[in-house]
């Protein structure tokens, strides 16, 4: 292939022609041969083939201008000589083309290589060239004369394929499922690993063997008649029985497809479905058992597990014996229905005798596992069958157990064929069917009992009891309630019968039922938080005492308790206190009158009338105080005296019924309500006595610091387990000269409301300090706290806060504190902020100083002062 291009394209002339008819027809061979050019350039274009020619002498080469195309390289810079076609063949084919090339031009005969080859644009190509020898007759020269075709797009799809039957391949030698491919004849030409694992044969047995060989279903004229179906259909999924090489049967489910390629195969895949087959079935016999178990009684359920363990494993005979609970005795409970009673006169449940003497059935229970007799009458240790007996052929029996006792036997006999794994299985998992109905119905027995005890207990119940459903609107929120259970008491109570409200809601029921008793319940039915409270209904015309609870979501249950009595006495006791104010208006009433015509009689008198403005002064604060005096006597005298009578009331009615634990209750309750009342009067007591001026002073040198704790250990006792008591002593001197009765009161009562008016917990801080005159007392809650509209009143006596009315107390204690401060010649204040806490300062002298008048008369002079009262 020489560096000078030459012009290979066709030139005709008509110089050597002189006549016209010549030039005629080489102008028209010049025609044709344009055409033929142009065909054969578009042949190249479309096939993407060049054309090449190769002058061996002079080593120069021609080629097409697709030739330099298809090869990737620049006609304007490339010489197309053989080097050149050798330098961009890839390194490893070039003395493959060389010898292809050579070869040629020794024998003549033509060469079809495929070589790599890189382009100017450094794609790597596949390139298939096809060449032949060419001697120019005229000359002799010799020309390698071929064409150039780009196979790079087959090349990567061949490549393609082969990565496919790779992994083809790959996956048939490593799937589950077993593959095998037979012919027509039903020889096997090729199968997996799987198969052989499936089958118990290797390989080379297996390509020996047809078909016909390891179905246990089909008769070798049946696989024939069914390739047959396979062609004509072209495909077919089906499912059969194979033998393995042990003489095992598996269920074997089979996907064939027919290829017609070398005479027609047949491409398979196997499964084998012996286990699913297995629990398919089980699962059938366990719907068909439990489809009667609420109907049947045990001995049918029972017998139904023996007939499906039979039909499952095609015996003839089936038992169920249950074993005591000392594992020596059994006794015979029933057969399957296949066994008449006049074949085997063993009757059900009839004979219980010892294990001992069982027959070889029994080694289930020595061995506590599985027994197979496959061949009963060659068993050296049978011990014979009992009179009535049927002739025992082979025989497959399970123990039942659970925990480390045998609760029961379950056998079938006389199958056709030997027992095998499968059966084995099968037998197994329906004794446990079976035990698990027993236990079923045991319970069932059982939870029957128990309902029948919690219905009379339900029944007999004193107080009423009712189970509902609460009913929401759209929005969520409680409108109604259904009654879906209510007790004997109930109806006592109510006047409403079970059969009329039972799933009727309560408006059906009481149509005027007040929107309080839905609120209540719905909170109950949707948080779960149980409940008491006391109400009245007005659609019934009673007090009731309700505790209501919440089982499940959406439900309620209630205990109800009529407390009409109990509210009727409690509105006489309001009825008297309230003839009591009467009274005490009437009084006052009286006395004003008589302090009228007492002025009319000393108008003149100056002194005298001064004296009777004071005594109407007096008088009304009196009024005031006795007003307030009775109302807080009566409240707080009638949650005590409630309480005694209550206690009283049940000691009375049912005292001797009650155990000794109930009836100390009882007496404990009425004993804190008596003390309760002891105290309440003591402090009305030191209120009267400091109106009266007699209270005593009397200070003693004391240890303030023992004092202290003596103080605590009183007060704590009101501690909550939410609450968080903190005591600092912060003075180095211990003994102080003070009166210890008040100044234990004062601190006692301090410390006691800093716990009872934070009901919520939090810290409580007492501490002791001083400076330089004066012992500083500080107690600190963080509670309900003070309003402002309250503060100016928290000394007056009997003034309650009106945020702390629902907690007891007398309002005297601050009042009584105030006045045991004045006496110590101290000071006390507050600080407090509603809901935010309380902090009270008392300030006493470290240095007592002598009165200058008598305690009596100086506790009467304090009263007068401002802010005493």
């Amino acid at each position: 292939m020489g560096s000078d291009r030459k012009d290979t394209s066709l030139n005709i002339t008509t110089e050597n022609f002189g006549e016209p008819d010549d030039k005629k027809v080489i102008s028209e061979l010049s025609k044709k041969v344009r055409q033929m050019s142009m065909l054969l350039d578009e042949a190249q274009k479309t096939t993407k083939t060049g054309s090449f020619n190769f002058d061996i002498e002079m080593n120069e080469a021609n080629w097409s201008d697709h030739n330099f195309e298809i090869l990737g390289m620049d006609r304007q810079t490339e010489i197309p000589t053989l080097d050149t076609f050798l330098s961009h063949t890839f390194p490893g084919d070039q003395q493959y083309v060389r010898n292809a090339i050579a070869k040629t031009i020794a024998t003549g005969e033509p060469y079809d290589i495929t070589v790599r080859w890189t382009g100017d644009d450094g794609k790597l190509r596949f390139i298939n060239s096809i060449g032949g020898l060419t001697i120019d007759n005229v000359t002799g020269k010799k020309f390698v004369v071929g064409t150039n075709h780009d196979v790079t797009d087959k090349k990567t799809i061949e490549e393609e394929i082969r990565k496919i039957a790779r992994k083809h391949q790959t996956i048939i030698q490593t799937t589950h499922d077993g593959f095998f491919v037979i012919d027509k004849t039903g020889k096997i030409l090729e199968c997996n690993p799987a198969f052989q694992r499936m089958t118990g044969y290797s390989e080379k047995e297996l390509l020996n063997m047809f078909i016909a060989d390891i179905d246990a279903k089909e008769s070798p004229l049946g696989v024939k008649e069914h390739i047959q179906k396979v062609i004509a259909q072209g495909w077919d999924q089906f499912e059969t029985k194979h033998r393995r090489k042990d003489g095992t049967i598996i269920t074997v489910d089979i996907s064939t497809t027919h290829l017609q390629i070398e005479g027609g195969v047949f491409i398979s895949f196997a499964r084998d479905i012996t286990t699913a087959k297995i629990e398919k079935e089980l699962l059938e016999a366990r719907f068909r058992i439990q489809e009667f178990s609420f109907m049947l009684p045990l001995d049918e359920l029972l017998r139904k597990c023996l007939d499906e363990a039979e039909q499952l494993t095609n015996s003839n005979s089936g038992f169920f014996h249950f074993v005591d609970e000392d594992q020596d005795n059994l006794q015979i409970q029933l057969w399957s229905s296949s066994i008449p009673s006049s074949t085997c006169t063993v009757n059900d449940g009839e004979m219980h005798y010892p294990i001992k003497k069982a027959g070889v059935w029994a080694d289930c229970i020595s061995e506590r596992k599985t027994v197979v007799h496959n061949n009963y009458q060659e068993l050296k240790h049978k011990k014979g069958l009992p009179p009535g007996h049927i002739n025992l052929i082979r025989e497959l029996v399970v123990p039942v157990l659970r925990g480390n006792k045998i609760k029961a036997v379950l056998g079938v006999g006389n199958k056709p064929t030997d027992y095998i794994t499968s059966d084995i299985e099968i037998v197994e998992r329906l004794a446990d069917l079976a035990w698990d109905i027993i236990e079923r119905k045991r319970a069932d027995l059982l939870l029957k009992e128990s309902e029948k005890k919690y219905r009379e207990l339900f029944n007999r119940m004193e107080s009423g009891f009712a189970y509902h459903e609460i009913i929401l609107n759209e929005k969520g929120d409680p409108v109604d309630y259904r009654f879906l259970a209510v007790n004997p008491m109930f109806e006592k109570l109510t006047g409403l019968k079970s059969k009329n409200i039972v799933n009727r809601t309560v408006l059906d029921v009481l149509p005027g039922t007040e929107k309080y008793w839905f609120e209540t319940y719905g909170k109950v039915a949707l948080t779960g938080k149980p409940i008491r409270f006391e109400h009245f209904s007005k659609t019934i015309g009673k007090f009731f005492k309700v505790l209501a609870y919440s089982p499940e979501k959406y439900r309620f249950a209630t205990i109800l308790e009529d407390i009409s009595e109990k509210k009727q006495k409690e509105k006489e006791l309001e009825e008297y206190r309230d003839h009591l104010e009467r009274e005490v208006d009437k009084r006052t009433r009286d006395l004003h009158q008589a302090n009228v015509k007492l002025q009319q009689e000393i108008v003149n008198q100056k002194n005298t009338e001064a004296l009777l403005k004071a005594s109407l002064a007096k008088e009304k604060e009196l009024s005031e105080l006795k007003t307030r005096f009775i109302s807080t006597i009566s409240h707080e005298f009638r949650t005590p005296l409630t309480s005694v009578l209550s206690s009283t009331e049940l000691l009375q009615r049912y005292g001797q019924k009650w155990n000794e634990l109930k009836f100390g209750e009882h007496v404990e309750r009425t004993k804190r309500a008596v003390e309760y009342l002891v105290k309440l009067l003591e402090d009305v007591l030191t209120i009267s006595r400091a109106e009266s001026g007699k209270i005593g002073f009397s200070p003693s040198v004391i240890d303030l610091k023992y004092l202290c704790k003596e103080v605590i250990a009183e007060s704590t006792s009101q501690a909550k387990e939410n609450h968080n008591f903190v005591f600092k002593y912060s003075m180095k001197r211990k003994e102080f000269t003070l009166d210890p009765k008040l100044l234990k009161f004062i601190l006692v009562n301090l410390i006691v409301n800093a716990f009872k008016y934070s009901p919520n917990g939090g810290e409580i801080k007492f501490t002791v300090s001083g400076d330089k005159k004066n012992i500083i007392f500080t107690v600190s809650d963080h509670g309900m706290g003070i309003s402002n509209e309250d503060k100016p009143f928290i000394y007056d006596n009997f003034f309650r806060s009106k945020n702390c009315i629902d907690i007891p107390g007398t309002g005297l204690g601050l009042s009584i504190v105030k006045r045991s401060v004045d006496l110590h010649r101290g000071s006390i204040s507050f600080v407090s902020k509603l809901k935010a806490g309380t902090t009270f300062n008392v300030s006493l002298p470290k240095v007592y100083q002598a009165a200058d008048v008598e305690p009596a008369t100086q506790f009467a002079e304090l009263n007068q002062q401002p802010g005493a009262g």
